[in-house]
């Protein structure tokens, strides 16, 4: 597998979290794993993390910018977002059929402001947050 370079899979959970007791607690265990990676990984190399729409959320975003990790995330289609000092909320879904890059959202059910783009290609779309600078100069329809 090969992203922006050589790439290593490292991780991949079902995301089974507890609920019933004795269970082990899979929010621990991935934080616990980004916390030991982090602190494993070499220096000067560079690190991205890239993950499905199971990881995109608020709680992971927070731990990896926490630990200095870059990060492109796929997200559920259906947060809400408005842009800064703007009363509207709309869905990312509601979005046109087409790519966009939008750096400064508000995720109004996370509190909190991120980047995020989409990407077109014939019938599909993908919504990716990063903490990377988005080359928008890049040929459109490609991922």
């Amino acid at each position: 597998m090969r992203f922006q370079g050589q790439s290593i899979p490292l991780y991949f959970s079902r995301r089974k979290y507890p609920k019933r007791a004795g269970m082990h607690d899979q929010k621990q265990l991935e934080e616990a794993f980004f916390r030991a990676l982090a602190h494993l990984w070499p220096k000067g190399y560079q690190d991205t993390i890239v993950a499905d729409r199971g990881f995109g959320n608020k709680r992971i975003i927070n731990i990896l910018e926490e630990l200095y990790f870059k990060y492109v995330l796929c997200l559920n289609t259906n947060l809400k977002f408005k842009f800064k000092n703007e009363p509207i909320e709309a869905n990312i879904n509601e979005l046109p059929h087409k790519n966009y890059i939008i750096n400064h959202a508000f995720i109004v059910k996370w509190n909190r402001e991120i980047a995020f783009c989409k990407r077109v290609k014939e019938d599909e779309s993908w919504i990716l947050a990063t903490n990377q600078p988005v080359d928008s100069s890049a040929k459109t329809g490609n991922i």
